[in-house]
């Protein structure tokens, strides 16, 4: 059912147009914001847009960083074995000998060319002296030795090097005749020495001398034209396969005097986020690497993005009173048979609707198109199948006989249609096609001609199978269709995102909203569809889960879909039709990199509900209703309860979300009292304003049991407190928080906590 994303940044994560359509998505600037539709209105720029980059080498590639294109990069030239010999900023001991202090030697000639960066230009002669013909490189204050490299020629006896500190030498190695006119490097790790030493018992040629003091650095710089507040820096920055030892992402005001934010991983493939708190002053973001000791050993980096402290993601919105009550809100994605592989109305009491009504105002359904019809291009006949004689493909298939369960209770049904697997050539009359199918299927399940079983139905679930213009004749035939058939239906377009128009034209996962919703559809679709991941990822460039409030969670990208909204489809409802975490629980293991723990997901649950009900959110439906029948990875282990091999037993996420609704369910969110590192607490109440109660939380990890104390101002007394957890079904009672002065005081924890008050 669900398809596998990137984040964020998510980053990583989301959109579709060919190749060929490249062209129309360009980076978006504060600029080109448009007063009328506007299909970037939900980005946030990246500062880097009109910078200028620059790079230690090949500095036709550098520009490569800023393109968007996560598969595109910039290869630096190979420091070894002679290109960093000329160097400035990687050879210590370039253009050294043209001061007579910095060198002693036996006798010497044309000592200028031993380090003029040139291993081929004319040679310096070293003479002997007293049977000796040596040379001694000497440094004024103690110097760390990374690596030697050596040119000579006329070698007769060998050449030794050595180091010296406080007058002891310390051999480093030996150029002998069998090496002439080679360059030969010796690879040391001295932290501290006087003065190189090299000496030989005949007289010979110095073709040059080089040093490093550390690994060889290559680097691509951003400057951003101006001094500019750095709060968030998104780098891919993989080195390539153990090319590196280390990478470093530095800043600067001007260019020369450098402050080191983090070391990075150089071997972290894919996006890592560094926050930068508080955010700096910078005009100038480097990244910097550090190369192994080895020839012809290159770097790369992919792609540099800069925003201030609120990263791709931006501000949290302004604070309205929901008018969703949370009730309302939270609802869950289920499957036909509910996991029994069998019809709902055969599934035992207590399972299926009946169970998850509890927690579920809705519940959503993936609708299979070619379930119904073996050609998309076949209106489906919903009344012979009323009639007991099955779809086109299915002889036994009766949806109303299954939605029916799933509604008896009370819940409203959300059907996803489903055309993924039907290959694009299929589609002869995309658009007319698109139309029979939602005005027949609207005709049939609608309340005004039909049988009243849909409430909400979506044009698609994921879109990425198809390029953004042909999925957007299906979205406009099949929005029509069913807006023509019945206008009472809430339609939505498939699930979108309103960070990153790249993905568009870069990666596998193509669903932005700028190019799949435009004006021509605005009249038909009646609320939003995002799907929101809780991914990121780590300092090893591997996607791992974290807590909803978390800065570069990919569920903050609500906030991008929400100024979308704003500026193009004013007040349009928006409904977050798959979250949700992966965890242990119900004896199934969680064990892939996305995994949190059964608590984890409980306290998520709560904490992430509470959270988008905050922004406004008119919807959030759970992903998955159970665990899947496979190993662990995912997707499989984000149930609210185990999957049909372990019975479906009942994790601690049901659970808190039954002790959530317990005391908020008929509750609309009204305000924030803080959100900071913290503390989140809110206001929550009625409708028309009035304060029943007021939750709080840290907003940490989910395993994190620290505890502190925190003070607010409330004019509110509290009467009772309660822990949600996911232990009892209607919280755990805590102690009664202190009161006095007009202030609150409370112990909070990862744990979030509903106060009583009065």
């Amino acid at each position: 059912m669900k398809n596998i994303l990137l984040f964020l940044f998510v980053l990583i994560q989301f959109s579709a147009c060919s190749q060929s359509e490249t062209s129309n998505f360009q980076k978006v600037t504060h600029k080109e914001k448009k007063q009328g539709w506007d299909p970037d209105a939900g980005v946030i720029p990246s500062l880097t847009i009109g910078s200028k980059v620059t790079s230690s080498t090949n500095l036709k590639m550098a520009n490569k960083v800023l393109d968007e294109k996560k598969e595109s990069h910039w290869q630096s030239e190979a420091p070894f074995p002679t290109n960093f010999i000329n160097r400035k900023d990687q050879n210590i001991l370039l253009n050294y000998f043209s001061k007579k202090e910095n060198y002693n030697a036996s006798k010497i000639s044309s000592p200028k060319n031993a380090t003029d960066g040139n291993s081929n230009s004319t040679t310096s002669n070293i003479g002997i002296v007293n049977g000796e013909a040596f040379l001694e490189i000497i440094f004024k204050k103690p110097q760390a030795i990374k690596s030697i490299s050596l040119k000579a020629g006329g070698v007769v006896q060998p050449i030794e090097i050595f180091s010296k500190k406080n007058n002891q030498l310390q051999s480093l190695g030996k150029y002998e005749k069998a090496n002439d006119y080679q360059v030969l490097r010796f690879s040391t790790n001295i932290k501290k020495c006087n003065s190189i030493v090299i000496k030989s018992k005949t007289a010979f040629q110095l073709f040059e001398i080089a040093a490093l003091e550390s690994a060889p650095k290559e680097w691509v710089m951003v400057d951003l034209g101006k001094i500019q507040n750095i709060g968030w820096v998104d780098t891919r920055h993989w080195a390539g396969d153990k090319t590196a030892v280390s990478t470093a992402l530095l800043i600067s005001e001007d260019g020369k005097n450098w402050k080191k934010v983090k070391d990075l991983d150089p071997n972290a493939l894919q996006t890592v986020t560094t926050i930068i708190e508080p955010a700096q002053p910078a005009r100038f973001v480097k990244v910097e690497h550090g190369l192994i000791d080895k020839d012809w050993s290159t770097v790369f980096i992919w792609e540099i993005d800069i925003y201030d402290q609120f990263g791709p993601f931006g501000k949290m919105p302004e604070t309205e009173i929901n008018p969703n009550t949370f009730s309302e809100i939270l609802g869950v994605n289920g499957i036909w048979g509910w996991g029994f592989e069998k019809y709902a109305d055969l599934v035992p009491e207590g399972r299926g609707a009946d169970l998850f009504e509890k927690v579920s105002s809705h519940a959503r359904n993936y609708h299979f198109l070619n379930w119904d019809v073996l050609d998309p291009d076949t209106a489906p006949d919903y009344a012979k199948m009323a009639e007991g004689k099955g779809t086109e493909v299915n002889w036994w298939l009766d949806w109303d006989r299954e939605y029916k369960t799933w509604t008896e209770g009370g819940m409203k049904l959300q059907t996803s249609i489903q055309f993924r697997d039907i290959p694009k050539d299929q589609w002869n009359t995309p658009y007319e096609s698109a139309y029979k199918f939602g005005y027949n299927f609207a005709q049939h399940f609608g309340p005004t001609s039909g049988n009243g079983l849909v409430d909400a139905i979506e044009a698609g679930n994921e879109p990425w199978y198809y390029e953004a213009n042909f999925y957007k004749k299906i979205l406009h035939g099949m929005t029509k269709g069913i807006k023509d058939a019945d206008p009472k239906i809430t339609v939505l377009p498939c699930a979108l995102q309103a960070v990153f128009p790249a993905n568009e034209y870069e990666g596998q996962f193509k669903n932005y909203i700028g190019a799949r919703v435009t004006p021509e559809v605005k009249n038909n679709i009646d609320a939003i569809n995002t799907h929101l991941t809780p991914w990121s990822y780590n300092e090893k460039g591997e996607q791992i889960a974290t807590h909803p409030e978390h800065p570069y969670n990919g569920t903050r990208a609500i906030l991008n879909m929400i100024r979308f909204r704003d500026h193009n489809l004013p007040k349009l409802p928006i409904y977050v039709t798959e979250w949700g975490w992966d965890s242990d629980g119900g004896t199934e293991e969680c064990v892939h990199g996305e995994c949190v723990s059964e608590r984890a997901q409980a306290l998520y649950a709560v904490r992430g509900a509470l959270m988008l009900a905050r922004t406004g959110v008119d919807r959030a439906t759970w992903y998955f209703f159970a665990n899947e029948n496979k190993e662990s990875s995912l997707f499989t282990r984000s149930g609210l309860v185990s999957s049909l091999t372990t019975d479906f037993q009942i994790k601690q996420a049901f659970v808190a979300w039954q002790a959530f609704l317990h005391h908020l369910g008929d509750k609309h969110f009204l305000r924030v009292i803080q959100e900071d590192e913290e503390a989140w607490v809110y206001e929550l109440g009625k409708a028309d304003g009035t304060v029943t109660h007021i939750a709080a939380w840290r907003p940490i990890e989910g395993d994190n049991n620290t505890i502190t104390n925190i003070e607010f101002t409330s004019k509110y007394r509290p009467v009772s407190a309660w822990k949600l957890e996911g232990k009892n079904e209607k919280g755990q009672l805590v102690d009664l928080p202190k009161y006095k002065n007009g202030k609150i005081k409370i112990e909070v924890s990862a744990v979030p906590v509903v106060i009583k008050v009065q």
